[in-house]
C-alpha cells in the first residue's frame, strides 16, 4: 500500500509552489510538477507509484545514477522523503540524499549537504555531511546498524535559522519519528537543488526505491505522545518506550511515574542516551512476582510541549522457573535444506502466561557458551536462535535472535542448556542421532518435542518432524501431541565426595521441592543427615552433608523415597531407590581388567568397552583412566571417563561408550544403568590397544586386540564384540578371546559374556519338557534342548528327525553357540506345518576349529488330541 503522509490540512500531491516541494510520484511520471533532471533514462516510477532506479548493469565495478529538482529552501527548513534498498548498503552500493546543492549534476563538485545511506564509517548508520566542493564533512552521526540490512525508511530533516540540524527515522516506514542524529553548521545558507544519487553493482541496478518527498516549513507536532510499549527488564526495572522523542525534564521526573500494588513512584528515571524514545525506571520495592501491575504515566512531554494524557500501562514481573522456558526444536544437521534456510537453529517456546526477558540469559552446548541480548519473549511466544548471518532468512518465520558466536550443534548428539542471568539451569537436552525415530533421516530436517509439557521424556518425547519444509520454526511443533511421562525418577549412582558428603545422581531432572526434603533420604547404619542441596546448577544432582564423617570398614546403603521429578511422577521408595556406598579403595594392578571390546561396529553404530570388576573392593571410577598407545607402547589420548566419580562394586561389569542409548538398541543390555557416556579412545577395525590406568597412571589391564581373534567362519565380524573368555586367563592370551556367540546378538554390554569359561562345567544336554504339545494353550507348546559344555567355542547343528529316521528339521546350522545355553523347537517341520504325534530324536552336534567333534541324541514326544 502506497504511504501517503498529511502536514496538517496539506494533502500530499505533485507541485513546486511557494518554495516548497512535494512529489508522491502517484502521477506517474516525474516529468513535471516538480520535474527532475539527470539520468533520466535509469529511472522508472514503478507499479506501486514509487520512483524506482531501473538502470542497466553497469560495464565496470559501479556506476552512478541521479535525480535532482530544484529547490530553494535551506533555513527553516523540513525535508521529509521514504526510501528502501532490497540489499544491505555498503561501501560499494549506496545513497546519498543531496538536501542541497548549488549544482545540477550531483556527481560533480558542488557545495552543499547530504545524507549518506551505507558503510562510509563501517557503522552501518545515517550519516549527515557538508560538502565543500570536493571536501566532504561530517554533521551528524546517526545510530550505529540501522542500514545495516534491507530497510524500508522514512527520513525527516530539520534545519533551523541558526543552523542547527536535527535527522530523525522511523524503520518502518511509517512517521512515528526517532531521532537519529543532530550537528551544527552554517557554512552554507543558499541551495538550488534536491536530489537523489546512486552508486551500484551490477546486483543493485534496480533495487534503490523512493517516495512521499516533502520540503517546505518545519510542520508543527500537535500530536501528544504516548506508550509504545513497556518492557520488564528486572524485579525493579521498566523501560518505557514513547511513541517519539520526549523532554528530558518532564521524562525524568520521578513524580510522574507511580506504580500500584505498593511499589510507589520510581528513584530514578532517566532518558536512553541514544534513542529519547526511551526512559529507564528504577524503583526501590520490588515488583510483586507474577500479579498484574499498572505503571501510571503522567505530565511527560515532547519537544513540542504536548502533554501525554494520562495513561495506565499493565505490566507483570516473574521470576521464571524451571523449565518454564524450554528448547522445544533442533535443526542440528540443516543439509541437504528440503524447504528452510541452510543453517542450524534452536527454537525455544514460553510456556508460562507472562512475558520473560532473556537479557544475560546464557545458551550453551557441551564445549561453548553465548549470552542472549535484551529479547522479550511473550507468553506462549517461540524464538529462534541462529547464526547472525542467518537472521535475515529466518525472520520470514518469526521472531529470530541473531548470535554472533554460533553454538555448532553436533549432527551425532550433543547437550543444549539455557540458564537465566543469575546461571540457574531452566532447561537441558541431551539429544543424539537415535532420536531421529526414521532412520533414513539424511538431514534437512529438525528435532521436536512432542509434548512440551513432558520435561522428563528424553527418547520417548523427540522425533524427527514431520513437517513438509523439514521444520516448523517460530510455530507449533508439527507432532505436538499429548505424550505425558509416567515413569518415576531412579536413583542411579551415589559418591562419596568426603568423608561428610555424598552426591546421588538420578536419572532425571528432580522437583526441587521434593529433592530438598532432608527427610526423603537416609543412610543405614544410621547417619544422620544434616542438610541437602538440589537444583542448584545439575538438576537430576543431589548433595547430601553428614553430621559424622563415613567409617572407612563400612559399607552403606543409601535409600529414598517420595522423590518427584518435574513431571510429578513420585518414586515411592520401592524400586530403583536405594544403593550401596563405601569409602573406595586404591586401584591395583589385577583389580579390573577388561572384559569385552567392541572394535568393529555395524555402521551407524558405536564402539564400547566393558571392564570388570574382579576383586572384593569397591573403587571410585574417578580414580580410572582409559587411553591408548602409539607404535612404542607410550601412552595416547588419556582419558578420565568418570570425572564426577562412581561407585565400582566386585563382581559389577561397566560399559564405556559415546552413545550408550545406541548400543542398548543393538544389544540386550541387562543392566543398563551401568553404561556410561564418556568418549573413548579411538579403536581400530583391524587391531588396536586398549589400556586401563588408576590415577597415577599405572597400567592396571592392557589388551592388545587383533582382528584375526574373531571366530573365522564368521560371514561378517560387523557388530560383533570379542569376549573375555576366562578372568583369570592372562588378558593378552588370544585363546582367552572369542566372537560372541549369536545366540546372544553377538555382544553381551553390562552382563557375563556368552563365552564366559566356567572350570566346573561338564557336557551336559537335556530335554525339557520331555513331553511337549504345541496347540498354543500357553502349556508346554514347545520343547527346549539345553546344553552346557566344558568350554566355550562350539559351532552346533541340531536336527530333528521321526522314529523311522526321516529328517523333519534342522533347528540350528552352523551356528556360533555360548558355553551354556539352549535351542527350541515349536513342533513345526521344513514344510511349514505341523508333525504329527510321536517320539522324535533331537540330534546335536557340536565342533570346535581344532577338529574336536561331538555327538549328542535326545528323545522327546510330541503329544496332544488325535484329530
Amino acid at each position: 500500500m502506497k504511504k501517503i503522509l498529511l502536514f496538517h490540512a496539506l494533502i500530499l500531491c505533485t507541485f513546486s509552489v511557494f518554495g516548497q516541494v512535494t512529489d508522491d510520484f502517484s502521477d506517474g511520471n516525474f516529468s513535471f510538477n516538480p520535474a527532475w533532471a539527470g539520468d533520466t533514462d535509469k529511472f522508472i516510477i514503478n507499479s506501486l507509484f514509487q520512483l524506482q532506479l531501473s538502470a542497466p548493469p553497469p560495464t565496470s565495478t559501479y556506476d552512478t545514477a541521479y535525480l535532482q529538482t530544484s529547490n530553494s529552501r535551506l533555513l527553516g527548513t523540513e525535508w521529509q522523503f521514504f526510501t528502501a534498498f532490497n540489499f544491505a548498503p555498503s561501501d560499494q552500493n549506496y545513497l546519498r540524499v543531496y538536501l542541497a546543492s548549488d549544482q545540477s549534476n550531483l556527481k560533480d563538485s558542488l557545495n552543499g549537504y547530504f545524507l549518506q545511506f551505507g558503510s562510509r564509517l563501517d557503522t552501518d548508520a545515517i550519516d549527515l555531511y557538508l560538502q565543500d566542493g570536493t571536501i566532504e564533512k561530517l554533521i551528524a552521526h546517526g545510530i550505529d546498524g540501522h542500514v545495516a540490512n534491507p530497510v524500508s525508511i522514512t527520513v525527516k530533516v530539520v534545519r533551523d535559522e541558526s543552523g542547527n540540524w536535527s535527522v530523525y527515522s522511523d524503520l518502518s516506514g511509517g512517521t512515528i519519528f526517532s531521532l537519529e542524529a543532530t550537528g551544527t553548521d552554517t557554512t552554507f545558507i543558499t541551495t538550488n537543488y534536491f536530489g537523489f544519487l546512486c552508486r551500484y553493482s551490477s546486483t543493485r541496478a534496480s533495487g534503490f526505491y523512493f517516495d512521499n518527498v516533502y520540503i517546505g516549513p518545519p510542520v508543527s507536532d500537535t500530536i501528544a505522545p504516548s506508550v509504545s510499549s513497556l518492557i520488564v527488564q528486572s524485579s525493579n526495572q521498566l523501560d518505557v518506550i514513547f511513541s517519539e522523542p520526549v523532554d528530558t525534564a518532564s521524562s525524568e521526573n520521578l513524580f510522574n511515574y507511580i506504580v500500584n500494588n505498593g511499589v510507589g513512584n520510581p528513584i530514578s528515571a532517566a532518558g536512553d542516551s541514544s534513542n529519547p524514545d526511551v526512559v529507564h525506571l528504577t524503583f526501590g520495592i520490588n515488583f510483586p512476582n507474577g500479579l498484574i501491575d499498572t505503571l501510571v504515566i503522567s505530565g511527560v512531554k515532547d519537544f513540542a510541549g504536548n502533554i501525554i494524557n494520562d495513561t495506565a500501562v499493565g505490566f507483570s514481573f516473574y521470576t521464571p522457573k524451571q523449565n518454564d522456558i524450554i528448547i522445544n526444536e533442533i535443526m542440528a544437521d540443516p543439509d541437504p535444506p528440503i524447504g528452510l534456510p541452510n543453517s542450524e537453529y534452536t527454537e525455544l517456546y514460553n510456556r508460562t502466561s507472562y512475558p520473560v526477558n532473556l537479557a544475560g540469559w546464557s545458551f550453551s552446548d557441551s564445549t561453548s557458551s553465548v549470552i542472549l541480548p535484551p529479547f522479550v519473549l511473550p507468553p506462549n511466544g517461540y524464538v529462534l536462535l541462529c547464526s547472525q548471518s542467518y537472521v535475515s532468512a529466518f525472520s520470514v518465520y518469526g521472531a529470530v535472535i541473531g548470535l554472533s558466536s554460533a553454538i555448532s550443534l553436533n549432527n551425532e548428539g550433543d547437550v543444549l542448556t539455557l540458564s537465566d542471568a543469575s546461571g540457574l539451569k531452566i532447561n537441558s537436552v541431551s539429544y543424539n542421532a537415535t532420536w531421529y525415530h526414521d532412520a533414513t533421516t539424511t538431514g534437512g530436517r529438525s528435532l521436536e518435542l512432542i509434548d512440551p509439557g513432558n520435561f522428563c521424556g528424553g527418547f520417548t518425547n523427540w522425533s524427527e518432524s514431520k513437517d513438509l519444509s523439514g521444520g516448523t520454526p517460530d510455530r507449533q511443533n508439527s507432532i505436538y501431541a499429548s505424550n505425558p511421562d509416567t515413569v518415576a525418577p531412579q536413583l542411579l549412582e551415589a559418591v562419596i565426595v568426603s568423608l561428610t558428603e555424598i552426591d546421588l545422581f538420578f536419572s532425571e531432572a528432580l522437583d526441587n521441592s521434593s529433592a530438598s526434603d532432608l527427610t526423603h533420604y537416609s543412610i543405614s547404619p544410621s547417619e544422620t543427615l544434616i542438610s541437602v542441596i538440589a537444583g542448584n546448577t545439575d538438576f537430576s544432582l543431589v548433595k547430601l552433608f553428614l553430621g559424622t564423617p563415613l567409617d572407612s570398614s563400612t559399607i552403606y546403603t543409601i535409600s529414598i523415597h517420595n522423590i518427584s521429578d518435574l513431571c510429578g511422577n513420585i518414586n515411592d521408595g520401592i524400586s530403583n531407590a536405594s544403593l550401596e556406598l563405601a569409602i573406595p579403595a586404591s586401584i591395583s594392578i589385577g583389580d579390573l581388567i577388561i572384559n569385552e571390546i567392541l572394535f568393529n561396529p555395524k555402521t551407524g553404530g558405536y564402539d564400547y568397552v566393558e571392564i570388570y570388576n574382579k576383586s572384593n573392593k569397591i573403587f571410585d571410577l574417578k580414580d580410572l583412566r582409559i587411553a591408548t598407545t602409539d607404535a612404542n607402547d607410550s601412552l595416547l589420548d588419556i582419558i578420565s571417563p568418570v570425572p564426577n566419580g562412581y561407585s565400582f562394586f566386585p563382581q559389577q561389569y561397566v560399559v564405556f561408550t559415546e552413545n550408550p542409548d545406541a548400543v542398548k538398541l543393538q544389544y540386550a543390555a541387562q543392566n543398563p544403568e551401568w553404561f556410561i557416556k564418556t568418549p573413548i579412545p579411538s579403536l581400530s577395525n583391524t587391531e588396536g590397544v586398549m589400556v586401563l590406568l588408576n590415577s597415577s597412571l599405572q597400567r592396571i589391564d592392557q589388551l592388545h586386540y587383533y582382528e584375526s581373534w574373531q571366530f573365522p567362519l564368521l560371514a561378517s565380524d560387523d557388530g560383533v564384540a570379542l569376549e573375555r573368555i576366562s578372568f583369570n586367563a592372562p588378558t593378552q592370551d588370544s585363546s582367552n578371546w572369542h566372537s560372541a556367540a549369536s545366540t546372544a546378538g553377538y555382544g553381551t554390554p553390562s552382563y557375563k559374556n556368552s563365552e564366559y569359561y566356567s572350570p566346573e562345567a561338564t557336557n551336559a544336554i537335556s530335554i525339557t519338557p520331555q513331553v511337549f504339545s504345541p496347540d498354543n494353550d500357553g502349556f508346554n507348546d514347545i520343547v527346549s534342548v539345553n546344553y552346557q559344555f566344558d568350554k566355550p567355542g562350539y559351532t552346533a547343528n541340531a536336527t530333528v528327525y521321526d522314529a523311522q529316521g526321516r529328517k523333519i528339521i534342522d533347528i540350528v546350522k552352523n551356528q556360533i553357540v555360548g558355553q551354556s545355553g539352549n535351542f527350541t523347537w515349536d513342533g513345526i517341520d521344513n514344510n511349514g506345518e505341523k508333525s504329527r504325534l510321536g517320539i522324535y530324536i533331537i540330534y546335536l552336534e557340536v565342533f570346535d576349529l581344532n577338529g574336536n567333534v561331538k555327538h549328542y541324541k535326545k528323545a522327546c514326544a510330541l503329544g496332544g488330541k488325535k484329530n
